[in-house]
């Protein structure tokens, strides 16, 4: 900061992060005093006259998407303008915080430049994994995105509803910097970060960007946004990896919940993906998706779970984020006992929140309960060791592997 000496500078935060951003712009506004900083993220966007209020070293926060925003101020802070009116922006004005208007959504994708992955040193990146299965550690990854929104009400997501409409890129859009990627990087994989990927209207199109050039991928979707003849697709260009979105194996919680899929649904997709010979067919399920889910419900997950056989999935305990339909739910309740944002992150941790029917230290030992009934299961141990193709590949799953024994077995 001392060299560079910037006007602005800005931070992108989920709830989880928001507290080390404040600190880090109190760092800033320490060496350069007359420096102006500028939030956006998930959480600023949730609640955003809150975060001004709860947070003082913010001066700016950018609501929703923010290149035509944080674009905008930029331009007026460099010119000495006031940012009065800038749509999109929640600011401290007259010792007020003001909310401006909307910005309308981003309608054309392919206007937005790449991401300048110049201006980063990628091999920072190599500590961390990418996603359960997809590591850099043993690949050569880089992440895209081909749309944005999604028409979906999941009570738990954060995205708040007018970012629910979905907007999708050009396949001459996306294989270009795919090809950029693959050039300038040396890319051999890349991750779908899209909510949603095969929700895509030209998904088949996509699929044949990635078979001509010769690359793997991996994507995220719903349980209901696939055909057969789609992850055959999917498979024979490329895709090793795909996550389904599951939640839960109980119809009145997926029906709670508002996912809108059905087990029927659940089971004959996952019947597809082994039929397709899939590398690696993930499954998201969560602990808690609505405050009434009981024993019972949670039992019905584990049985489905053995049932499906996905090859790795994740068993999360659901986290209130403010700005969902749960976090409203649970506050009314009287249900969440934390006004700190660092305990929304929890990796085996107990909640600083309860349910109906848990406390926050009954849903980690019936977190734990249910991992050792899954993960622990020798057909499945089998299974993975047989997966495994190389070295490095081995040495990562016997990191993940070591990590999740001690936490369950040793860290009580």
């Amino acid at each position: 900061m001392k060299r560079v000496k910037p006007y602005l500078i800005g931070f992108g935060c989920t709830t989880p992060s928001i507290n080390n951003a404040n600190k880090l712009a109190d760092i800033a506004k320490n060496i350069l005093p007359n420096v102006l900083t500028i939030v956006g993220g998930a959480h600023v966007t949730a609640i955003p006259k809150k975060t001004l209020e709860e947070f003082p070293s913010f001066d700016f926060g950018c609501i929703g998407e923010g290149e035509e925003t944080f674009l905008e101020v930029c331009k007026r802070v460099k010119k000495n303008e006031s940012i009065k009116g800038t749509k999109g922006l929640v600011h401290r004005y007259l010792d007020k915080i003001l909310i401006e208007q909307k910005r309308p959504l981003i309608k054309d994708l392919d206007k937005i430049p790449f991401p300048a992955r110049d201006l980063v040193d990628i091999s920072r990146y190599k500590i961390a994994y990418v996603s359960r299965g997809i590591s850099r550690k043993f690949m050569n990854i880089m992440e895209i995105i081909t749309s944005r929104g999604c028409p979906y009400n999941c009570i738990f997501c954060a995205n708040p509803d007018y970012l629910h409409e979905v907007r999708f890129r050009s396949v001459e859009n996306i294989r270009d910097e795919v090809m950029e990627c693959i050039k300038k990087y040396k890319t051999k994989h890349i991750t779908i970060n899209d909510s949603n990927f095969t929700i895509h209207p030209q998904i088949n199109e996509i699929c044949k960007v990635f078979k001509d050039l010769n690359i793997t991928w991996d994507c995220l979707t719903r349980i209901n946004l696939v055909t057969e003849e789609m992850i055959d697709t999917m498979v024979k260009s490329g895709c090793i990896r795909i996550c389904f979105g599951v939640e839960s194996g109980s119809p009145r919680i997926l029906k709670l919940s508002k996912k809108n899929i059905t087990l029927d649904q659940i089971k004959k997709v996952f019947k597809w993906a082994h039929k397709s010979k899939l590398d690696m067919i993930f499954a998201a399920f969560m602990i808690g998706s609505h405050p009434n889910e009981n024993m019972d419900d949670i039992k019905m997950t584990i049985k489905l779970i053995n049932e499906i056989k996905p090859h790795i999935w994740s068993l999360t305990i659901m986290v209130p984020y403010p700005g969902t339909e749960i976090y409203n739910m649970m506050k009314d309740k009287g249900y969440i006992k934390t006004k700190n944002w660092d305990d929304y992150e929890i990796y085996m941790d107990a909640p600083k929140w309860r349910t109906d029917f848990f406390t926050g230290e009954e849903l980690l030992k019936v977190q734990k309960w249910a991992v050792k009934k899954t993960y622990m299961h020798p057909r499945h141990l089998l299974q993975l060791i047989s997966r495994i193709k190389g070295w490095e590949e081995f040495k990562y799953y016997a990191d993940v592997g070591f990590n999740l024994i001690k936490t369950i077995f040793i860290n009580k």
